[in-house]
């Protein structure tokens, strides 16, 4: 994780989970009476935003003895969830991205003054702000795939080694990531990624995201060279406390 950036843990859950996931988010979605976190294309959904309230299992189902051992490893004891996405890409109904980092966090305001975090936005009703790159190292994002991801279904290319340069990604390797149902991919929020716009008769591929950061981990300076303790505020306050789930 350290040196590559990108992790992929096989077999975390098993079929019978991952069908029940992939079933219930669906019916949960579906059910959503805001029907504000979902985007779907006809009757298909395609994509979700705040799963954690719409899917309240959602909460614990980072908690496998392997996943919390590792997240511990890579963020230290004092970690917890902070956000929940979910992606589909069915046939007929995808999309490609172009290389990018994820780098929008959720904030409880993000029109404050100040100059680390950037390009405020709101997303499904939830404001968000670009974090800056020493934070994004501290959010590990994990994805459990519910479908297989190969070749065809537009899977994830990552650059290896683009999480340790603010964009700086030249003759860094291009690397295709595959999954089997049950797999979860770790990568840090600053990490370069892409997905290729599937085959048209290729099968679905669908995953459940969710953010992982540890509680308080400030910056050793900002952007700005202002002291960190003044400079970094604490993840708890970044975002809304209902939102943050402690590892136990």
């Amino acid at each position: 994780m350290e040196h590559d950036g990108h992790v992929t843990l096989r077999g975390i859950f098993d079929p019978d989970t991952v069908a029940a996931i992939a079933d219930e988010l669906d019916r949960a979605l579906r059910a959503d009476q805001t029907h504000q976190s979902a985007i779907a294309r006809g009757d298909v959904i395609v994509a979700a935003r705040n799963i954690l309230e719409v899917y309240p299992p959602a909460t614990s189902l980072w908690r496998k003895p392997a996943l919390v051992d590792f997240l511990a490893g890579v963020l230290g004891k004092d970690f917890g969830l902070m956000r929940g996405l979910y992606f589909d890409k069915p046939p007929g109904k995808s999309w490609a991205l172009p290389w990018h980092q994820d780098r929008a966090i959720a904030v409880r305001k993000n029109r404050l003054p100040g100059t680390v975090f950037g390009k405020p936005t709101t997303k499904a009703g939830v404001p968000h702000v670009e974090s800056p790159l020493w934070l994004s190292k501290q959010i590990v994002m994990i994805r459990i795939h519910l479908d297989p991801m190969v070749e065809e279904n537009g899977p994830l290319h990552v650059l290896s080694g683009s999480h340790h340069d603010d964009m700086k990604t030249d003759g860094l390797p291009d690397i295709l990531v595959t999954a089997t149902p049950g797999d979860v991919l770790a990568m840090p929020r600053c990490f370069s990624i892409t997905a290729m716009k599937p085959r048209p008769d290729a099968p679905s591929t669908g995953e459940f995201c969710t953010w992982n950061s540890p509680v308080a981990q400030p910056s050793p300076t900002a952007t700005n060279g202002t002291p960190s303790s003044r400079a970094s505020p604490d993840i708890r306050r970044l975002h809304p406390s209902k939102n943050f789930f402690p590892c136990l």
